[in-house]
């Protein structure tokens, strides 16, 4: 059924055809319909001739007639005359219409053969004009020939080389492409950017003669990192500062962060808190602190030997405990007790209670600003947390707040004592213990009931449970605060190392942020700032501290904010007598009496008792099992693998950030007044009620200054006359505190949508 294809082109258009008719697949046999019509359709797809490459490389199309087949019956019949004889003769309309196709096809490839013949000759040669229009590719020409001519090759072999890759990087697959991560010297990238600025804050310890003046802070280290490093990075700049402190007969104690998941990891690695270092052996460092623990000390979880100690930041540590607390995510449960944000809301939309009550504001519950710890100040207050004693379904909200509270009074007050700190600091750690074996218990009992995998269990316990960092800040926090008191009993660093214990955090580097980004101009709304930047400014506070240090041997004189005037209760150095006589263990055992009259409303004493974890040892026993099965990290990283020195000497730079200020400022403050007479009428007095009588902290006075009498609201409070300051008027009146957010990386952002224009 060969037939010969006319041979006269002049009727062939090529152009009604697709571009890509050589690579598309049809499927649907639209173009055959098209040129050809529905028998031609038929005939093709039968035999599953769908492309044209197929078509092409087909030598016959009608040979398949020559097949008996009942499934060709229907094509035969409907594309061929059937002879008297019986055979099958393919109409001749089909012949032409198939004919057409193929010869159209034929034309388009040859037409794009030659196209593609022409474009490959044209490239060979350059033109001219077109190294005219791109001037870069003139100077590389020029460069090309005079590196030849001066047969300087092996010098400009680099250069030769990185050229070379880049251009035949432009034609690979983008996931390859360098052109344009350009790969320099050492791995790094030539486009590598620090978005980040590292400070590392030296703060020194008090001399023996005068304890309780502390010395100022000041910057050692400051460069720009781009958040790329792991764990073991971190652990090698400390070494690296470590050790060159020593060249310099200087011993660190230790380091302290802003509980960042990193330098957490970096933290639990150096301590061997349920953590190790194979190849890294920092316990082994011949100046490694060495002090002796009692065998019965199940609860402690450190080793003996520390090369250096660590806290996390408490600031911090107590706004992750607010957020959590904040967080629409979690269901928080000690035992049967709820702790819900709701119980605070409640408070304060409880017409029966007054900002004088508890001194809240909505915006103390705002989950957006989420590094507002004067909002954590207020509400561990015992105004608030005594209204919460007297509602009802509030003692898993009240528990919490008193651990909060109890993390503050450890590890920020200035006045608390030493075995206040110790005795505050395990108690939290035993609550929390407490509160997780309970959920681990029930846990593993219901999933015993029902097929439930281990994840799915983990996921339920950090749903009723503080976050994990949180948790294991804490624990870290009590060991070292511990471990620093024992290196002073036994002789190894000096008593006024536990006066400094307040200051030993991370709150000197986000001050000096602060005081670096005030010396922008007044009109300037710009936040961040270049690691140069950053340097001239810090160049330019140290001239001033150094001033203001100086400001009694010279004519300047340097005004302090009322605010600032205020001198917090410090131990006296006689206390620090105290600590040879210091009994650690019964103050462990009253941290855990503590830590089990609190949840004991809760009924999660009765779940661990239940599995027989009945006494400290036990649960010393069983949390240090869990956190060793499940919590375990290895890094088997070398000292030796980064080149720390040069790292360092560079000369520029939620689920749970950077705080307002690190210690705890009162919101409104209270200015003595001489008692005086005024003559103002009764009618003007306002009438309120409070369950309190002593208002510290506000300004509420009995008598004010004549002078001062148009700053004063007279009132009645409790059916006592009263002085009420304007300022504290508008406070009380407002539901919200208007001012921006604690964090200084959206501060200064405006939220349009909340305005209409």
């Amino acid at each position: 059924m060969n037939f010969d294809l006319d041979k006269n082109n002049s009727l062939i258009d090529t152009s009604v055809l697709p571009n890509d008719i050589f690579t598309c697949i049809d499927d649907d046999f639209s173009i055959v319909k098209t040129f050809a019509g529905d028998s031609e359709v038929n005939i093709l797809r039968i035999q599953l001739i769908n492309s044209a490459k197929k078509l092409l490389n087909t030598t016959d199309v009608f040979a398949f007639f020559r097949i008996e087949s009942e499934e060709t019956d229907t094509v035969k019949a409907e594309s061929c005359l059937k002879s008297k004889t019986g055979q099958y003769i393919i109409k001749f309309g089909i012949q032409i219409g198939l004919s057409y196709l193929i010869k159209l096809l034929q034309q388009k490839l040859k037409k794009e053969l030659v196209l593609k013949e022409n474009n490959e000759i044209q490239h060979k040669y350059i033109s001219n004009e077109f190294i005219d229009k791109h001037p870069l590719l003139k100077s590389l020409i020029k460069w090309y020939q005079q590196n030849d001519s001066e047969d300087n090759n092996k010098s400009n072999r680099f250069l030769t080389t990185f050229i070379d890759n880049l251009v035949f990087n432009l034609n690979n697959n983008n996931n390859n492409n360098i052109s344009h991560r350009l790969i320099a010297r050492w791995g790094r990238n030539t486009n590598e950017a620090a978005s980040l600025l590292n400070v590392h804050m030296f703060q020194s310890i008090s001399t023996e003669d005068d304890p309780t003046n502390f010395p100022k802070p000041f910057l050692l280290s400051a460069y720009g990192v781009d958040n790329t490093f792991a764990a073991i990075d971190i652990l090698r700049r400390w070494m690296y500062i470590f050790e060159s402190c020593l060249d310099k007969g200087v011993r660190i104690v230790g380091f302290s962060t802003d509980a960042d998941n990193k330098y957490l990891s970096a933290m639990r690695l150096a301590s061997n808190f349920f953590a190790s270092l194979p190849n890294f052996k920092l316990q082994k460092h011949e100046h490694a602190f060495k002090i002796d623990i009692p065998n019965d000390w199940t609860w402690f979880f450190l080793s003996r030997n520390q090369l250096f100690l660590f806290f996390q930041d408490p600031v911090h540590i107590v706004t992750k405990w607010r957020n959590r607390l904040l967080s629409s995510t979690a269901d928080l449960y000690i035992g049967n007790d709820k702790i819900s944000m709701a119980h605070i809301e409640q408070l304060i939309n409880n017409n029966h209670y007054t900002k004088l009550d508890h001194g809240l504001t909505k915006s103390d519950i705002q989950p957006k600003d989420r590094q507002n710890y004067n909002s954590c100040i207020k509400l561990i207050s015992d105004d608030v947390i005594n209204l919460l004693n007297d509602s009802r379904g509030t003692n898993g909200t009240v528990v919490y707040l008193t651990l909060l509270k109890m993390i503050v009074k450890a590890y920020i007050d200035k006045s608390t004592s030493i075995h206040e700190r110790i005795k505050s600091a395990w108690c939290v750690v035993f609550v929390c213990r407490l509160w997780w074996s309970s959920l681990e218990k029930k846990s593993a009992l219901k999933s015993s009931k029902i097929s439930q995998t281990i994840n799915e269990r983990k996921n339920k316990i950090n749903k009723y449970f503080i976050t994990r960092p949180a948790y294991i800040s804490v624990e870290m926090n009590a060991h070292n605060s511990l471990y620093l008191v024992l290196l002073v009993k036994q002789r190894h660093l000096p008593k006024q190392t536990l006066i400094n214990l307040h200051l030993f955090n991370s709150q000197p580097c986000e001050s000096l942020f602060r005081d670096a980004r005030s010396l922008s101009s007044t009109f300037s709304t710009v936040v961040n700032f270049t690691v140069k930047d950053f340097i001239r400014r810090s160049q330019k506070l140290s001239i001033l501290n150094q001033f203001r240090y100086n400001q009694l041997e010279k004519d300047l004189s340097f005004p302090i904010h009322h605010k600032h005037k205020r001198e917090h209760l410090l131990p006296s150095s006689h206390q620090l007598d105290e600590i040879d006589a210091l009994d650690i263990q019964q103050l462990i055992l009253n941290a855990y009496e503590q830590a089990l009259n609190l949840v004991k409303h809760s009924k999660l004493l009765d779940t661990l008792n239940e599995h027989k974890i009945n006494c400290l040892d036990d649960l010393g026993n069983y949390i240090f099992n869990v956190l060793n099965t499940n919590s375990r990290m290895i890094n088997y990283s070398f000292r030796t693998e980064n080149n720390t020195s040069e790292e360092f000497g560079l000369d520029e730079e939620n689920d749970d950030n950077d705080v307002v200020d690190y210690a705890s400022d009162q919101l409104i403050d209270e200015i003595p007044f001489d008692p005086q007479n005024e003559n103002v009428s009764d009618d003007d007095e306002s009438i309120l009620n409070s369950t309190k009588s002593d208002f510290n902290g506000m300004r509420i006075v009995d008598n004010i200054n004549p002078a001062l009498r148009q700053s004063y609201f007279k009132v009645k409070i409790n059916n006592n006359i009263k002085y009420l300051h304007k300022q504290s008027a508008c406070w009380l009146q407002s539901n919200q505190m208007k001012k921006l957010s604690s964090d200084r990386l959206s501060r200064v952002m405006q939220q349009t949508s909340d305005h209409n224009y």
